[in-house]
């Protein structure tokens, strides 16, 4: 009963994505105060 409940499943979610389209989401994090990088700033170690 599990094996089939599990093949379903599968078989389901892949017929389900097949009929959305592609999409991809690219997320960009820039919620810094500073534009530059740690160039000359003090507590940095280079």
């Amino acid at each position: 009963m599990k094996y089939n409940a599990l093949l379903f499943f599968l078989f389901w979610s892949g017929s389900v994505w097949a009929q959305q389209p592609n999409i991809i989401f690219i997320t960009i994090d820039d919620l810094n105060d500073y534009v530059e990088g740690f160039d000359g700033h003090p507590q940095t170690e280079t």
